[in-house]
């Protein structure tokens, strides 16, 4: 019985033993600290820095995100530096190490850190939470601390959090050149350290759109085809600009190519607030990103036939295609243009089709087609302007006019001769032609396309 209850009273003891290291263990913590962080960075999960947003770019549909809801996102390109702000905190109790990685344009991004240390300004960054361009001026005197892209081991230091309540607040200021027309995203990577924990790693995308001082929208007007007995037509060119204000974009210099009184342009409009936001949703839906803070209205007007004679022009354009150029004159020296078309069917014209296409031949063979001009008059009669056609090498033989019931009919022969043309016709080839009528005269121009070829041997 004695030795029974000493064997037991031996394993009464090592419980309690081992029972009693484990409490010791449990409130003392282990005595190996050679992989124990002792300040406090091993409570850190994720980044050390919280930042207000790690993409910037500008989009007015946000409703949720100011960084990209105000974020003025364009530039007008060339030698034009945008700054972009974006907010951080430290909330820990711990300094963190900050240290530049990469970047994706070397030649065109600064990057430099700065601590807000004025009163209320938590509740400013927490507020504001807005990217740079949105506000034109800080309301804190900062000390800004420059990047060093060609020492990544050189890094400068957020302090720490005076209390998780009271966290170190600043600002990360990328500088980004705007060179070019266009959409751009530019990249840079930091690394952040916190005590002894590893390095986070975190990159920053800012996407610009490069501007020019304006634009105009469209830039082609096509008014289609316009008969004799059509109105005028009139359509509007917007010119615009996603940077300036009306005070520094004036109503444009307007000037056509060439004098024409069928074509009338003006009076020339600001636009509305309400004609600026839909021209945006406009461009929007097209899957374009834009921004119309100016603007004018520019009225376009074709007419078919003049109200009132014009000296040295007949009361309609030339039948055929019609083509002019507006040109618009902006802030010095910017300058554009926009295109008008239309095609003028009047009292004559081909039997088939608004051109003569030649197709595709062989230079040392030449090429020849024959078509037919109609018209409902059958008292018109019609010559060649040769001095007008273009190309000059265009050979062209017209016949005499037939009527076949109730109309008149002309053939036309077209000759390119071999070995003229090694290329395509230019845009401009045309034959020109006067009909003549009791009544008066007017000008027919036929638009002629092709391309020759020469054959590999």
């Amino acid at each position: 019985m004695n030795s029974t209850w000493k064997g037991i009273a031996v394993l009464v003891l090592i419980v309690l033993l081992i029972f009693g290291a484990t409490i010791v263990s449990m409130y003392t913590g282990s005595t190996d600290t050679k992989d124990t962080p002792t300040d406090g960075s091993d409570a850190i999960i994720g980044p050390p820095l919280n930042f207000s947003t790690k993409e910037v770019y500008y989009d007015p549909q946000d409703e949720e995100s100011s960084v990209r809801r105000y974020f003025t996102g364009f530039y007008e390109a060339g030698e034009t530096y945008a700054k972009v702000w974006i907010w951080f905190k430290n909330e820990y109790t711990i300094p963190v190490n900050v240290a530049v990685l990469g970047r994706s344009c070397s030649r065109c991004t600064s990057a430099s850190l700065a601590i807000v240390d004025s009163p209320g300004s938590t509740q400013y960054a927490t507020r504001a939470s807005v990217a740079g361009g949105a506000m034109a001026v800080l309301p804190f005197k900062l000390n800004w601390n420059t990047f060093n892209w060609e020492k990544p081991e050189e890094t400068i230091e957020v302090p720490a959090a005076a209390s998780k309540d009271d966290p170190t607040v600043g600002l990360l200021e990328l500088v980004i050149k705007v060179a070019e027309v266009g959409s751009a995203t530019r990249t840079a990577d930091f690394g952040m350290t916190a005590g002894t924990a590893p390095q986070s790693r975190m990159q920053f995308r800012v996407t610009l759109v490069g501007t020019t001082q304006f634009a105009l929208s469209p830039k082609l007007i096509d008014f289609g085809s316009l008969k004799e007995t059509d109105s005028k037509q009139s359509k509007t060119i917007y010119y615009w600009s996603a940077t300036r204000n009306f005070s520094e974009l004036p109503a444009p210099v307007i000037a056509v190519n060439t004098t024409d009184p069928y074509l009338e342009i003006g009076p020339v409009e600001p636009m509305t607030d309400e004609e600026r936001g839909k021209l945006e949703l406009t461009f929007i839906s097209e899957g374009k990103v834009a921004r119309v803070k100016s603007g004018y209205k520019v009225p376009v007007t074709l007419h078919r036939q003049l109200t009132k004679p014009v000296a040295d022009f007949p009361l309609e354009p030339d039948i055929g295609p019609y083509e002019r150029q507006i040109g618009f004159a902006g802030p010095p020296p910017s300058s554009d243009a926009a295109t008008v078309k239309a095609n003028i069917i009047g009292q004559i014209g081909l039997e088939d089709g608004l051109n003569i296409d030649l197709k595709d031949f062989e230079s040392r063979f030449g090429t020849e087609k024959t078509v037919n001009l109609v018209s409902d008059r059958k008292d018109l009669t019609l010559e060649k302007i040769e001095v007008e056609f273009l190309p000059k090498f265009l050979e062209v033989t017209l016949s005499e006019p037939t009527n076949e019931s109730g109309r008149r009919f002309w053939s036309l022969k077209v000759v390119v001769p071999k070995g003229q043309l090694g290329s395509e016709l230019p845009a401009n080839s045309v034959l020109v032609f006067r009909a003549k009528s009791p009544t008066g005269s007017f000008i027919i121009r036929i638009p002629v396309k092709g391309r020759a070829f020469d054959r590999v041997k």
